[in-house]
């Protein structure tokens, strides 16, 4: 799909709503007409420009009525919106289909480029539903084709009433029959359920059949038959058998349902139901256990003889059981066991067509149990039909002519294959007999192909050709249909596998090729189940928005960081999780920031479901898709709750540290004081003692005797022995280490073990060792002994 681009038809926009407008889709992409026909015409010169179209005509209200099916005509595609100048859609008087958005003024730029962004969303969103809508179309267009031409087959058959039913339960067709049963007619845009309500004869009956027809729509897929007995306006009771079809749109969606009436005791209907029978290719026959088949048209009698090659007539086959008609016996037995498992109200799924070898056209289309009552066992009443169109059909050339100009208009790859039999009518191999020019491009050969050109050698990959040839037998002997893809080399021996998807169908006497390279659909896929294996498994939470910041998608990691189920949260605001103080804050730094095309990275603080609230880490990032246009965002969110606290812990432990290193500074500070005036005391102490003793020397120096004590003393107090004084062996202090002599001098001159330990540099839990090493040494056991009064008596060295 091209870039699409907005028109502005009528008043010139503000200023400031087409600045808004170009910036968030682009200055090219915005065309401002104020003549409407101006307008018009350039839309109808290239229809498939324009995606939207804006309407501003001012208090001309009247204009917008005519405008806008104009442009619907000129392109149904185009989405219309409206600026009023204070009406509504309701005064504009268009059909439903083709009513415009309106926006009332003043408008702001934000409503105006919010509602263009959705009706873009919208039309790109309509266009590839209607490019899948033509791609199944091609499978779906023959059943549908069928079961539309049966349906007008039956609309005005008589006695049998039809009535369609839309999707919003209103009436969309009915015919005469219809009234006849009712005595009725429903009104224009009658509801469905009006319409049953007005016809019921018990409010019960009426319920019951509306629910019915919902649950049809659920299943979306079926025939039901109900009774439904009404009221007619004449006063008289009726019991209607009421048949409902359920049709499916080109996407397999429901789209209507199909009501079809009939009175089982309306003999006219009863006749018409016996010509349609009787005639045609459609044949009908019964058959019960014990008393053989009790009806078989001539249609139906036709089909078998020529399915078996018989010569039988009506006589011969009605009141005879299935083992008296000279069948095969293989086939009589699987027909044996279709009526047996029918009977039992199981009938087979899928039942292959019965018939002689090389001519299985016996096929039966619809299969239904057939009570019989409390006299018999239950028989089966079954519609059969040729399995081809007519034997001419299976010889009919495909090469040429109107067919092979068809074929080669077909825009999908398309292989036309003819079977190739052997004397006993047994599939040998297939020979292709057209092939249009985009299945030679898918293949990848151009110039390969010639008209009855073996399987095998329009697929030289022995397996693929192997597989196709089993399908192709399969189908083209029991009809039907298969789907199947497998790897196909097409460039030569060289060339890698590429996965192809075939669709396989009778046609003639052979088989039609349908087929297209789905090896990059299957990558994709599988990139994507691995996107989506990553997104459900990563440890981080992943939130998807819109551009509005509403939830799309969040992952299992998302759920257990936020306490909330994708279910609570999908179609809800992001700013659900950020407390109320902040939410606003936090929404418009992000919209702002994502608006400017960057992206955005922040910590904020979340609330979970449970109330608790927590520390995240985000980045969210704009998505686009492949034109530019932004349709979302996308968030990696770490819960950082327990870093933050560990953060936190970890800076009042370091400024606890920082606090106790102070002290512990502080303290070595004043000890390092403390030992410096401890020295000096120590200091002060000997110079006061050498000072007495010499002056009492000097008072005594007329007596050598007293000098020589003096002297002693002196020598003493100066920590060293007479010279040629003896050592006493007994000497308690002779056992002390020097490290111990130094600890008790100290504790002979007062000092605390807190204040040796300062003034040495070690623990109090040293010293404290020290002095009771000092205590064990020098004898003193008994605790009521005073260590240092004893020092002061020894003679320490």
């Amino acid at each position: 799909m091209a870039t699409p681009e907005i028109i502005w038809l009528g008043s010139e926009p503000e200023a400031e709503l087409l600045e808004a407008l170009q910036d968030a889709f682009g200055r090219e992409a915005v065309r401002v007409e104020p003549e409407l026909q101006e307008g018009l015409e350039l839309l109808a010169a290239d229809p498939a420009r324009f995606a939207i179209a804006i309407a501003d005509p001012g208090p001309a209200a009247w204009a917008v009525g005519a405008l806008v099916p104009r442009i619907k005509q000129i392109n149904p595609a185009i989405e219309v919106l409206v600026i009023s100048g204070g009406f509504g859609w309701q005064e504009l008087e268009l059909p439903r289909y083709q009513r415009p958005i309106m926006l009332s003024r003043p408008v702001s730029p934000d409503a105006l480029v919010s509602c263009t962004a959705k009706l873009l969303e919208y039309a790109e969103l309509s266009h590839n539903y209607g490019q899948l809508s033509r791609s199944m179309s091609q499978r779906l267009a023959l059943g549908r084709k069928n079961v539309e031409t049966s349906l007008a087959l039956l609309y005005g058959l008589r006695g049998v009433g039809m009535l369609t039913v839309r999707r919003d339960g209103f009436l969309t067709l009915y015919d005469s029959e219809v009234r006849r049963l009712t005595g009725s007619s429903p009104g224009e845009l009658t509801h469905i359920s009006a319409w049953v309500a007005s016809l019921a004869a018990d409010p019960d009956q009426a319920e019951k059949i509306l629910s019915a027809l919902e649950s049809y729509w659920q299943e979306g897929a079926g025939r039901k038959d109900l009774k439904f007995e009404i009221r007619r306006p004449d006063g008289r009771s009726r019991m209607l058998s009421l048949s409902v079809l359920v049709l499916v749109s080109d996407k397999g969606d429901p789209r209507q349902l199909v009501l079809l009436l009939h009175d089982p005791k309306d003999k006219a209907a009863v006749g018409e139901y016996e010509k349609l029978l009787d005639s045609g290719q459609l044949g009908v026959y019964a058959y019960y256990p014990d008393q053989g088949f009790v009806r078989f048209s001539p249609p139906a009698l036709e089909l078998l003889n020529q399915s078996f090659s018989l010569e039988l007539t009506a006589s011969g086959v009605l009141g005879r059981k299935l083992g008296d008609l000279g069948l095969p016996a293989d086939q009589a037995r699987t027909w044996q066991d279709i009526l047996d498992r029918t009977a039992a109200g199981h009938p087979p799924a899928k039942i292959k067509p019965l018939g002689a070898p090389g001519r299985r056209r016996f096929s039966h289309r619809v299969l239904a149990p057939l009570p019989q009552g409390e006299e018999g066992p239950a028989g089966v009443v079954a519609l059969v039909r040729p399995r081809e169109e007519g034997e001419a059909q299976r010889r009919m050339p495909l090469a040429g002519g109107v067919a092979g100009l068809t074929l080669q208009a077909i825009p999908y790859p398309v292989l036309i294959l003819e079977a190739v039999r052997a004397t006993g009518d047994e599939i040998t191999d297939f020979k292709g007999v057209g092939l249009n020019l985009a299945a030679w491009k898918t293949l990848g050969r151009v110039d390969f192909f010639r008209p009855g050109m073996p399987l095998a050698e329009l697929f030289p990959d022995q397996a693929a050709a192997e597989r196709l040839f089993r399908e192709a037998a399969e189908v083209c002997e029991h009809g039907g249909q298969v789907s199947l893809e497998i790897g196909v080399r097409t460039g030569g021996a060289r060339s890698g596998s590429r996965l192809f998807f075939f669709w396989v169908g009778q046609v003639g006497d052979g088989a039609a090729l349908m087929f297209e390279d789905v090896t990059t659909q299957r990558e994709q896929e599988r990139r994507q189940q691995q996107y989506r294996h990553i997104f459900a498994h990563m440890e981080e939470a992943i939130i998807v928005t819109d551009t509005e910041g509403i939830i799309i998608d969040w992952n299992p990691a998302a759920e257990k960081m936020f306490g909330y189920s994708k279910k609570d949260v999908l179609g809800k605001d992001t700013l659900m999780l950020i407390p109320d103080g902040r939410s606003q804050e936090v929404g418009r730094e992000t919209r702002s920031v994502l608006r400017e095309g960057d992206v955005w990275k922040g910590e904020y603080e979340f609330v979970r479901k449970d109330g608790s609230r927590g520390m995240a880490l985000s980045v969210f990032a704009l998505l686009k898709d492949d034109h530019g246009m932004t349709y979302g965002s996308v968030g990696l969110t770490h819960d950082v709750t327990e870093r933050r606290r560990l953060q936190e812990n970890l800076t009042l432990q370091s400024q606890e540290l920082q606090e106790k290193n102070i002290a512990l500074n502080t303290l070595l500070r004043h000890a390092e004081q403390e030992r410096v005036r401890a020295c000096e005391q120590v200091a002060s102490d000997v110079a006061q003692r050498i000072t007495q003793r010499i002056h009492q020397v000097l008072d005594h120096a007329e007596s050598p005797e007293m000098v020589k004590d003096l002297a002693g003393l002196l020598l003493s107090d100066l920590g060293r022995r007479p010279e040629g004084g003896k050592i006493d062996p007994a000497d308690p202090t002779l056992t002390l280490s020097e490290k111990e002599l130094e600890v008790a001098r100290l504790i002979r001159s007062g000092k605390t073990s807190e204040q040796i330990a300062l003034l040495l540099g070690k623990s109090t839990d040293t010293v404290r060792l020290q002095r009771i090493s000092i205590r064990k040494k020098l004898g003193l056991t008994r605790r009521d002994h005073n260590l240092a009064n004893y020092l002061n008596k020894l003679d320490l060295i």
